[in-house]
């Protein structure tokens, strides 16, 4: 699947995500696949748009690509963390066996933060518009739990809301080490 292929599968999948969950589940892609096919290039776009917003609207070129790659970094560092931890307390939730369905589960429903986050780094003007459709992956997630995973309704707001949970605080722990990181350079 070409990177325009997958892009377009990303958009359908946004557009149509009850169908194509079921499309996500049988993706014959193993952990290392998702990564790199998936999640890899939506952090890439996420931080060239960091890198592109900066070099407008900010005053510093180097400033702008630290900036550009921690928030890719961050990101993509912070979804494949959540989905391995989530991974380990699905049985919580009896969720029958899965394989890396809880990192399909992460990517696919990040997918709105990368493609709109991208577009508000670009043009921050707008930025309080994007935030709201990146809310959207909230909804897909809710829907992927319960159509991939088939966690039992009485159970999913509570994996719902400890997924959002878990997910901030390692976003969170993400961020301050890359941006450690980073502070070494400037």
């Amino acid at each position: 699947m070409t990177l325009i292929k997958r892009l377009e599968f990303v958009i359908k999948f946004m557009l149509n995500p009850k169908q194509e969950w079921k499309t996500i589940e049988t993706l014959p892609y193993d952990f290392n696949n998702l990564l790199i096919l998936f999640l890899l290039p939506m952090a890439a776009l996420i931080a060239i748009a960091g890198i592109i917003g900066g070099v407008i609207w900010e005053d510093m070129f180097f400033e702008a690509i630290f900036l550009g790659i921690g928030i890719g970094a961050s990101l993509g560092a912070a979804v494949a963390a959540t989905a391995l931890i989530l991974d380990r307390i699905t049985h919580s939730f009896e969720v029958e066996e899965h394989s890396n369905k809880v990192l399909r589960l992460m990517i696919f429903s990040y997918a709105p933060v990368f493609l709109f986050g991208s577009l508000a780094l670009i043009i921050p003007q707008l930025n309080f518009i994007f935030n709201l459709l990146c809310i959207y992956g909230i909804y897909l997630f809710w829907v992927g739990a319960k159509e991939m995973l088939k966690i039992a309704e009485e159970k999913l707001i509570g994996f719902v809301f400890i997924s959002i949970i878990i997910h901030a605080a390692v976003l969170a722990v993400c961020l301050v080490i890359i941006k450690g990181f980073f502070g070494l350079f400037y």
